[in-house]
């Protein structure tokens, strides 16, 4: 994780507390500068994606601003996509795009490590 370069989009400290109650209420108080950015990201024909990308040796996660020109800018609910740029993909990406694990599936794989650690 040390080789990840993360960009964070909340001020510093928010995800700093000593409760789930206070983190809610250090979360809710980014609400009205999270509802700021995306407003204007719609109002220029955007919408914000929190993507990742690994360039060589380099791992960068991050909030962007993207249009509909990126296959991105479409993706709905739980959706993710991939997009690889090779030396035979240089102009335009292959595009691999599909159902992310959603709540259930998530909350399934969670549930099933708990189970993991109870039984070792």
């Amino acid at each position: 994780m040390d080789d990840v370069q993360n960009v964070p989009f909340l001020p510093d400290g928010k995800l700093d507390a000593a409760s789930w109650e206070k983190l809610f209420e250090q979360l809710r108080s980014c609400d009205g500068l999270m509802e700021e950015k995306r407003s204007r990201a719609e109002a220029e024909g955007k919408k914000l994606r929190y993507l990742a990308s690994l360039e060589g040796d380099e791992a960068k996660v991050g909030l962007h601003e993207i249009d509909a020109t990126h296959p991105a800018f479409h993706l709905g609910g739980t959706d993710n996509i991939i997009l690889l740029y090779t030396d035979r993909y240089v102009e335009q990406p292959m595009v691999i795009k599909g159902a992310g694990a959603g709540p259930e599936v998530t909350a399934s794989g969670v549930m099933s490590d708990i189970m993991r650690v109870i039984n070792l």
